[in-house]
């Protein structure tokens, strides 16, 4: 048994200038260019969805819930080749805890530098599944709602990266 996930997610970055017109933007804007291979660890935003600049997925399980995982194998089962992706590499299904294979939730990583710009970013998704937030990202509950989640990106103590996961349901 398969749980549905998300078709489509964005983590959109807050405007650059959002006090300015768009038209004071686009007449000052220079032109872009010498930007490097896109890499999650680039200082460079050169996409204001930063979905399209993170690492590949990777799948992971949990030890205590997930038949068949082992600490050894949960934080990177090596199952990225099952997992089940729409056109765009967005995860469509996650595996029922029960079923094969090992995995029930599937995570990326981007890395941060102190440029980064912290603050208030936007998720949208579509699914039922649940999403986790860690390292420098955390989610704003009471700013959040289905389909719209409102996360927190600071410099936390800690390693300067952005996690998420997208997880099977928690109810066994």
């Amino acid at each position: 048994m398969l749980t549905s996930w998300a078709k489509s997610c964005r983590l959109l970055l807050p405007p650059l200038w959002a006090a300015a017109s768009a038209s004071t933007c686009l007449a000052q804007a220079p032109l872009g260019t010498n930007l490097d291979q896109v890499q999650d660890y680039s200082p460079q935003l050169p996409f204001r969805d930063l979905f399209l600049s993170s690492r590949e997925w990777f799948t992971q399980c949990d030890p205590e819930r997930d038949p068949g995982c082992t600490d050894s194998t949960a934080f990177n089962t090596e199952e990225a080749a099952l997992l089940d992706l729409d056109a765009s590499g967005w995860v469509r299904t996650l595996p029922a805890r029960a079923a094969a294979p090992i995995f029930t939730s599937v995570a990326t990583f981007w890395d941060i530098d102190a440029s980064f710009p912290t603050g208030r970013y936007i998720v949208l998704y579509q699914g039922d599944g649940s999403i986790e937030y860690g390292l420098a990202a955390r989610k704003n509950s009471s700013l959040s709602r289905p389909g719209r989640d409102v996360v927190e990106v600071a410099l936390f103590s800690g390693p300067p990266q952005i996690c998420l996961r997208l997880v099977v349901g928690r109810h066994l």
